[in-house]
């Protein structure tokens, strides 16, 4: 067995070894939470590739996964499944349908937890999730789409998104 000190990799390496000291990045430290929330009623003729937008954030944005939830109705009896992905809304060349969400089922009612699929993807700006080399700036779309099934009522879905920006 062996007595480790380590340091976080994405804060304390920064901030804990460097002379002079550095600040973190706000968006990972002593950031302020921002909220976005909507909502859209999905109709019974909901078919796969319906989407839905529901929030748009600034490409420094960094989504808090543990506090940001899709919320649905019971929407339908249909085995249907629906992904959140983000879409620039300038530039579309790195858009991923279900970066923050995926294998979501609508068909009874629920939430699930929404934000960077993997650990190793958690603290990241969304034009860091999106593969981009540096900050595009911009905008990007929150968006949920039908990618099986169908839906055969009609309901509620809705966004609740926490996030920070550096």
């Amino acid at each position: 067995m062996a007595v480790e000190t380590l340091y976080g990799s994405k804060v304390m390496t920064l901030v804990a070894n460097s002379t002079p000291s550095k600040f973190a990045p706000v968006g990972l430290l002593g950031g302020r939470i921002r909220y976005a929330n909507d909502t859209v009623e999905v109709t019974a003729a909901a078919s796969v590739a319906s989407t839905y937008d529901l929030a748009r954030l600034p490409a420094n944005a960094r989504i808090i996964t543990n506090m940001s939830l899709l919320h649905w109705d019971d929407l339908g009896t249909t085995t249907s499944t629906l992904t959140v992905g983000l879409y620039g809304v300038d530039d579309a060349t790195n858009d991923d349908s279900d970066i923050i969400g995926t294998g979501l089922n609508p068909t009874s009612a629920g939430s699930g937890a929404v934000g960077p699929i993997g650990i190793a993807n958690y603290g990241k700006t969304i034009w860091e999730l999106l593969g981009f080399s540096a900050d595009p700036g911009g905008m990007f779309d929150v968006r949920v789409t039908v990618v099986a099934g169908v839906q055969s009522v009609g309901g509620t879905l809705a966004l609740e998104m926490a996030y920070t920006v550096d």
